[in-house]
C-alpha cells in the first residue's frame, strides 16, 4: 500500500518536473554581423553559428528530457493506482456484511 502511494507521488513529481523542463528557457540566438575586417567577420559568424547550434541542441534536449519525465511519471501513476484499487476491492470483498442471510 505504501509502495503504491510512493509510486503515485513520484509520478506526480516527475510530471511536474517535465512541465518545468518544457517551460525552460533556451536562451537567445545570435545575429550574424558584418565588420570591415574579414577576420572579425569570420570569427563573429563562427560564434553566431555555434550559438544557434547550441540553442538547437538545448531545444532538443529540453523536449527529450521533458518527454522522458512525462512518460515515466504517467507510467508510475498507472502502476500505482490500479494496485491500490485492486487491494481496496479485495479488502471490501473479504469483509462480511452485517445483513442476515435468509
Amino acid at each position: 500500500m505504501i509502495k503504491n502511494i510512493l509510486f503515485i507521488i513520484v509520478g506526480i513529481v516527475s510530471i511536474a518536473l517535465s512541465v518545468s523542463c518544457f517551460k525552460a528557457d533556451t536562451g537567445d540566438s545570435a545575429r550574424i554581423e558584418f565588420y570591415g575586417g574579414d577576420a572579425y567577420t569570420g570569427i563573429q559568424h563562427a560564434s553566431a553559428t555555434t550559438s544557434d547550434n547550441v540553442r538547437t541542441l538545448t531545444e532538443v534536449t529540453k523536449k527529450g528530457f521533458g518527454s522522458v519525465l512525462l512518460v515515466a511519471g504517467l507510467a508510475l501513476i498507472v502502476v500505482g493506482i490500479p494496485n491500490s484499487l485492486i487491494k481496496k476491492s479485495q479488502v471490501s470483498d473479504s469483509v462480511p456484511s452485517n445483513t442476515p442471510e435468509a
